[in-house]
């Protein structure tokens, strides 16, 4: 857990800057709001992934990580989606593929806007909001068995691939991809305008949240790669989950939340690995808003 202030500070032999700590702050705050609109309406969620080691292991953040991430079954999820608007006001902006026009993802950020955040791979081609960010994923249920599951892979490997073409801010970094590629996908991008790639992700999306109803095994179903978890680990029979401390904010957790680090981290999930981030190579600035940064860039700006 870091101390008051923004002193930088050793946490398990790492030296946490003043600027971590500042943006840590900022995330908290965003976690402060999204919880309370959360209890206030009756929506269920989970911290989830690294932010959920971070609350077992070291009662917040690990030290070399930057975000916080939150999981919220599919129908919360779009209980959530429908009130985000009016729940969440300036500085707080609520982003979704359905509240931001130039937002295409499979899951929501809760950003503050007088801030920045700026991911490598949308330098230049992304308009959307780039405050600093929590991520807010929605929890699908897997198909009844592995037949219709191989069948929802194959969909869902699919309209990933068609993304990386159509939305330029959903690809790798263009140091990666090379700048005639990269240069290539944006004219590509070009012929799909943005009513179209709505439509597009509105049919993936509900491909996604096929089996949302049923009680069967739960996954981020857009990352095929994920774990996927049994229901109970969530909530036991009785429908409770836990509740543990980050950074000193009571957060509901993984009813089994040891279980669920086993299967994603494996049996050793206490003992400290260092990572990269998720997210790759950030931008951040705690202190100005995004916008000061996007208007230089804007006329390599295509999406």
């Amino acid at each position: 857990m870091i101390k008051k202030g923004f002193e930088k500070e050793i946490i398990d032999g790492y030296e946490v800057s003043e600027k971590t700590k500042k943006i840590w702050y900022v995330e908290l705050d965003l976690l402060r709001k999204f919880i309370q609109v959360c209890e206030e309406n009756d929506i269920k969620y989970y911290l989830a992934d690294g932010s959920l080691l971070g609350a077992v292991r070291h009662k917040g953040f690990i030290p070399w990580d930057n975000d916080i991430d939150i999981a919220v079954p599919r129908k919360d999820y779009n209980r959530l989606l429908k009130i985000a608007q009016a729940k969440f006001v300036y500085p707080y902006f609520f982003q979704s593929s359905y509240s931001d026009k130039y937002y295409l993802r499979f899951h929501s950020q809760l950003r503050n806007t007088t801030t920045t955040a700026i991911l490598d791979a949308e330098k230049g081609v992304a308009k959307f909001n780039q405050g600093i960010f929590i991520d807010i994923f929605p929890l699908d249920c897997c198909a009844p068995n592995i037949k219709l599951q191989k069948k929802l892979d194959r969909k869902i490997k699919f309209y990933n691939a068609l993304f990386s073409y159509i939305v330029p801010s959903c690809r790798e970094s263009k140091k990666v991809i090379g700048i005639i590629h990269s240069v290539l996908l944006n004219i590509i991008s070009l012929f799909f305008i943005d009513r179209i790639k709505h439509r597009i992700f509105a049919h993936a999306d509900k491909i996604l949240s096929l089996y949302s109803n049923s009680k069967s095994t739960l996954s981020y179903n857009f990352w095929i790669s994920s774990a996927d978890l049994p229901y109970n680990v969530f909530v036991n029979s009785n429908g409770q989950n836990s509740f543990l401390e980050f950074e000193g904010i009571k957060v509901a957790v993984p009813f089994d939340y040891q279980k669920y680090l086993k299967i994603k981290f494996g049996d050793d999930y206490m003992i400290p690995k260092k990572g990269g981030d998720s997210h790759g190579e950030v931008f951040f600035d705690p202190e100005n808003s995004y916008v000061k940064y996007v208007r230089r860039r804007r006329l390599w700006v295509l999406y």
